[in-house]
């Protein structure tokens, strides 16, 4: 994932993650289809 704050991305990806939610869909790329919140923390602690 490109961006010019890495701390700031962090952060939301962990935001994002306290929704439980199970889909998640992006601007761009492929949509988190199963356990999305799992996967926004896993990228977080990347």
């Amino acid at each position: 994932m490109f961006n010019l704050d890495r701390a700031q991305v962090l952060a939301a990806c962990l935001r994002l993650a306290e929704l439980d939610a199970d889909v998640a869909c992006f601007g761009h790329g492929d949509p988190a289809l199963r356990q999305a919140a799992r996967s926004l923390r896993n990228a977080a602690r990347a």
